[in-house]
């Protein structure tokens, strides 16, 4: 293995116990939902943004985000995720607290910021630094993305965070695999942020 693959299957281990205590701090200062909100800038900006850019380049990032001609197979596997989301969104009554216009707003943003940049880092590094392996270009990621999700799960799951955490494994795997199979990850950038989307209305 190479220095960029090393850093890239270390890489969750340390988000993880970087985030965990940021996202407390922030809560605790500036309470549960504003700590939720500034986690996840730092997040993106640290880890989706800056670390994704530099272990793969700005021109890889680009060429990895950059829109696809679409593929009507690939498009249809994009609603699969989205139907489990309506599900537990209207069937189960799985939603976001939002107490006012600016929240709400702010739930959609994240959501375009989650499907984005959560694409680049858990798909499209090891998309790219894993092309030959099932393992670390989809299965390691997919288990560490739902792991990661216990850092603003502490802060805004009220106490469902091992769901949160189980249902971000099964998402990754799949946008994983749609991601593997496509050689993109235009179409789990695009059911990333309408499932996203779909919890926030």
């Amino acid at each position: 293995m190479d220095t960029k693959q090393i850093a890239a299957i270390l890489a969750p281990v340390i988000l993880v116990a970087v985030m965990v205590p940021i996202f407390q701090a922030l809560s605790r200062k500036y309470g549960k939902q504003s700590g939720w909100f500034i986690g996840l800038a730092i997040y993106w900006i640290i880890w989706g943004a800056f670390f994704s850019s530099t272990i793969l380049g700005k021109e890889t990032v680009k060429a990895l985000v950059r829109p696809q001609k679409l593929e009507v197979k690939a498009l249809l596997l994009t609603t699969i995720p989205m139907f489990l989301a309506a599900f537990g969104r209207f069937v189960m009554g799985i939603e976001y607290k939002k107490t006012s216009r600016w929240v709400y707003f702010g739930y959609l943003a994240t959501a375009f910021g989650n499907g984005f940049f959560e694409e680049i880092l858990w798909r499209g590094v090891y998309l790219v630094l894993f092309p030959g392996s099932i393992m670390f270009q989809t299965i390691w990621p997919s288990i560490w993305f739902g792991i990661w999700h216990y850092a603003p799960g502490l802060v805004s799951s009220r106490g469902r965070v091992w769901n949160l955490m189980g249902g971000a494994v099964l998402l990754g795997l799949f946008l994983g695999f749609l991601a593997r199979g496509t050689n993109t990850i235009w179409y789990s950038i695009i059911a990333h942020t309408l499932t996203a989307i779909i919890m926030v209305i």
